[in-house]
């Protein structure tokens, strides 16, 4: 999602599918694998609420930069559906 330009670069008749979910359900997600895996494989420790922010801070910067980016992609080489429709 965060390398269009490179891989319209490399690949200029490149499709792209861009599967979405519900922004809640991607929190609770991340959320949940703070609890399972962060918290305790982590090299350094960090704070449930500083991987909260993060996880805001990630998601709105990938979806703002594949908004950008998307309008390159030439028309019919993009598709997006949904998680739940998977």
């Amino acid at each position: 999602t965060a390398r269009i330009p490179m891989l319209l670069e490399l690949f200029p008749d490149a499709r792209f599918v861009h599967i979405h979910r519900d922004p809640y359900d991607v929190y609770l997600s991340r959320m949940s694998q703070f609890d399972s895996a962060v918290r305790w494989k982590a090299l350094h420790r960090i704070e449930k609420h500083e991987w909260e922010a993060r996880t805001f801070r990630y998601y709105r910067a990938l979806m703002d930069r594949l908004c950008a980016e998307a309008k390159s992609i030439p028309p019919g080489n993009f598709v997006e559906l949904s998680f739940e429709s998977l």
